[in-house]
């Protein structure tokens, strides 16, 4: 006999589920994956891979793609099933000094109101992203930039950082969800400098090591064997136990 999805969410089996990604997620707000080696599921891919398009299937809202806005920081979506309406919270979880260090203090704080229409998450992401990527900046000139504003002078501009190491997390709710978390990381690049390129795959290799599991996005278009993103993750999880690929 099948259960129904009712009856799946409404489980011995969901409620614990959902007990332990909210303990997961108090960890990581506090800065505990830097002492211990939480659970989690990181994408990783080369750029332009095909990342943004599995984001968008799983979670089912749109992330920004086009020329210059592709994932430059961490995203981590927290997903949760839930008989209400459908709402989205973004905050921005402090991590790593100016010298990519960790702080002894992080903090995880809402960027934003709570989102209700899915139309908003684009540009709601896109500021999140400016914020991260220039700390020195006022949170509230941000929030309050169009699309345009963004892409010019002061959002844009010597001091903002190439990559960032800074998480945005996005909680999204709603009753076609499901109880699930995965963290997206910048698509690893070769035409930068050496110590851009270096920083994206130390990020990388970072997330994968250990309790992970390894989702690798590999384009149909290009051979398996060059893509950097499935060398780093044969690096860390050589027998494949913890790597699933996708195309």
């Amino acid at each position: 006999m099948v259960s129904k999805p009712s009856e799946l969410s409404a489980s011995q089996y969901a409620t614990r589920r959902k007990e332990l990604l909210t303990l997961l997620k108090q960890l990581r707000a506090t800065g505990s994956q830097a002492e211990l080696d939480l659970p989690r599921i990181t994408v990783i891919g080369n750029q332009s891979a095909g990342k943004s398009s599995v984001v968008e299937a799983i979670s089912g809202i749109t992330v920004p793609r086009d020329a210059g806005t592709c994932t430059r920081c961490p995203m981590e979506c927290r997903l949760s099933s839930t008989t209400g309406s459908w709402t989205c919270h973004i905050s921005i979880r402090r991590e790593y000094d100016a010298s990519g260090n960790i702080m002894e203090k992080v903090s995880e704080a809402p960027f934003g109101r709570v989102i209700t229409d899915k139309k908003d998450v684009e540009l709601a992401l896109r500021r999140a992203q400016v914020a991260v990527l220039n700390p020195h900046l006022n949170p509230s000139d941000i929030l309050r930039a169009s699309t345009e504003q963004l892409t010019k002078p002061p959002f844009l501009s010597q001091q903002t950082l190439d990559f960032s190491r800074d998480t945005i997390c996005i909680d999204l709710e709603g009753p076609e969800l499901t109880d699930l978390s995965f963290i997206d990381l910048p698509g690893l690049i070769q035409n930068a400098e050496p110590r851009t390129v270096k920083l994206v795959e130390d990020m990388v290799v970072s997330h994968i090591k250990g309790n992970c599991l390894i989702l690798v996005a590999l384009p149909m278009t290009d051979d398996i064997e060059n893509q950097k993103a499935l060398r780093l993750a044969r690096q860390e999880d050589p027998d494949g136990r913890r790597m699933v690929q996708f195309t």
